[in-house]
């Protein structure tokens, strides 16, 4: 019950405009998609507040989702002090008997708030009248274990059924839902201006050059210039690294052995409490600096994880004051929120991480921004890469400048990369013109839909032989049915927590016959040994 706490401040003309076309939806009460387009700091989450408290007065409820947990006590800040104790978060990382607590007053309380991740959007609350999806465009509203649903279609399924406006926000939609805005099957609100006008500066680095130069560091000259000027200037820096661990790939130099792991065709990533640990299936070994093929004592660690950027930063800047955010230092309850407070509140001057630094978080002190490696997503083999490296690019870009003037240094090998060129520009437009011309010659969403069919088993020949059985099924429907088979062939990262995986990618031109398909599939696909995963509308074929 604390006192709330409404703005001194009035809404940009952008903003207003905004908040008056989803106003205008709500007392419509119809479904329909508004996607709120808005440039990192362009005032989204007070439109979203201003648009909560609006369905709250006219007694209606409303699930804002976020897509990450580390995001959700910023947000239930924001919006706790202004809406008060209507505000109810539920997400998986809660106590049981919290969690029971929010479930059973959504249930039972007239006009609440319900604020969490992708379980959010299940949340039973009485009278409906809005759902808010923030940075829809994130791959964690996608779940990656049965029934592999995405949030953002069941939100959008929800809101169908009720008859009520969802809102879709980010400042770099999913190439999608700006399709389907621009052929006016969605409304669009477009934010180009931060509040404070000013976007961060952009500099780009070849890294290819610092090498050639002699600099053999992980960090460009410019890039620790740029740190040193900040911590004189008494300002604060944000490293992003989208690696976590200390090196991703331990070699003996004797024989050319990689250390992998046992359950994984996946390299051991070392960590500098001196264990290799598998990222996809947590198998831990000890390491013992001796190679297990040949017992050689040469064994070196490559390539930089968020362990190693910290360790190298603090021998570069003895004084500074680092902190690191990723998924080995957030495991423990509260951790997240301590390590944001902390930098928040001035405690420390670095702040190194991967991808739970990216995007939502405000600080009014963080003008320099350093991208460690941008290459890391656009080398994956997936028709999303240049995607998701435009909006990780962009969205960590965003966390620079919000409150004084910002710069971001991008280090790459790739600096002519489109994505990483409009990315620098914060040109959302250009970049989805160049994706989508490719899209439409590869024939790839939203110009068709994509079912993986894998087969998985720790029997490789099950696996083999039952990916074999899938395509023949989709051999005999193929002439009938206007689609394309890509396969069967290994998946890029063959074996999963001893799983073999072979798949099959099918684009269909229509959604019904793709869900037609797929139940056949289902229904005879017969394999006791083999299990098979559908995965429709994939977010990766990894």
């Amino acid at each position: 019950n604390l006192p709330l706490v409404e703005p001194n401040y009035n809404l940009t003309e952008e903003q207003n405009k905004a908040l008056n076309s989803i106003i205008s939806a709500f007392d419509e009460r119809g479904y329909r998609n508004i996607l709120l387009f808005g440039v990192t700091g362009s005032g989204k989450t007070e439109v979203y507040i201003r648009s909560i408290q609006y369905a709250i007065e006219k007694g209606k409820s409303v699930i804002f989702m976020v897509p990450e947990i580390s995001l959700t006590p910023q947000m239930i800040e924001n919006v706790q002090s202004r809406i008060g104790n209507k505000v109810l978060v539920y997400h998986s990382k809660m106590k049981s008997i919290d969690r029971l607590n929010s479930w059973l007053a959504a249930r039972n309380k007239e006009a609440v708030v319900v604020i969490g991740p992708r379980s959010a959007v299940f949340a039973p609350v009485k009278n409906l009248g809005l759902i808010i999806v923030d940075e829809e465009h994130e791959p964690s509203y996608k779940s990656e274990k049965s029934p592999r649903i995405n949030a953002v279609e069941v939100a959008q399924m929800r809101a169908k059924i009720n008859n009520i406006p969802i809102i879709l926000g980010s400042a770099t939609p999913s190439i999608e839902h700006y399709f389907y805005a621009q052929k006016g099957r969605y409304f669009i609100c477009t934010m180009k201006n931060r509040i404070n006008k000013n976007l961060p500066e952009v500099l780009i680095v070849d890294m290819k050059k610092e090498i050639l130069e002699g600099n053999r560091s992980i960090f460009s000259r410019l890039l620790l210039s740029e740190i040193n000027n900040n911590l004189k200037k008494g300002e604060q820096v944000l490293l992003f690294l989208n690696r976590r661990g200390y090196s991703p790939i331990v070699i003996c130099r004797e024989c050319g052995y990689v250390f992998m792991c046992k359950n994984c065709s996946i390299s051991l990533t070392y960590h500098k409490e001196g264990y290799l640990r598998c990222h996809y299936c947590g198998y831990k070994e000890e390491y013992r600096g001796v190679c297990a093929k040949c017992n050689s004592k040469y064994v070196r660690q490559y390539g930089s994880g968020t362990q190693k950027i910290e360790e190298e930063i603090k021998a570069y800047f003895k004084d500074a004051r680092v902190l690191r955010m990723d998924s080995d230092t957030t495991s423990k309850k509260d951790a997240t929120e301590q390590i944001v407070k902390k930098f928040r509140e001035k405690e420390a001057d670095i702040l190194i991480g991967t991808q739970m630094i990216a995007k939502g978080l405000h600080f009014p002190d963080l003008t320099l921004v350093g991208v460690i490696d941008a290459d890391i997503l656009l080398n994956m083999p997936d028709f999303r890469s240049r995607e998701r490296t435009f909006q990780l690019l962009t969205q960590v870009a965003g966390r620079s400048g919000r409150e004084k003037p910002g710069r971001v240094i991008i280090q790459t090998f790739n600096p002519e990369d489109y994505s990483i060129v409009f990315a620098s520009k914060h040109d959302y437009e250009s970049f989805y013109a160049q994706e989508i011309k490719l899209r439409k010659m590869m024939e790839y969403p939203p110009y068709s839909f994509v079912v993986n069919f894998v087969v998985v088993s720790r029997d490789q020949n099950m696996a083999k032989r039952g990916i074999e059985h899938v395509y023949a099924i989709l051999k005999e429907y193929e002439k009938e049915n206007d689609m394309k088979i890509y396969g069967p062939s290994e998946n890029p990262i063959f074996k999963v927590e001893n799983q073999y995986r072979y798949h099959i990618l099918v684009k269909f031109k229509r959604a019904g016959q793709m869900i037609s398909i797929a139940n056949l599939i289902k229904e005879r696909y017969n394999y006791n040994n083999a299990s098979l995963i559908i995965d429709v509308n994939p977010l990766d074929t990894l």
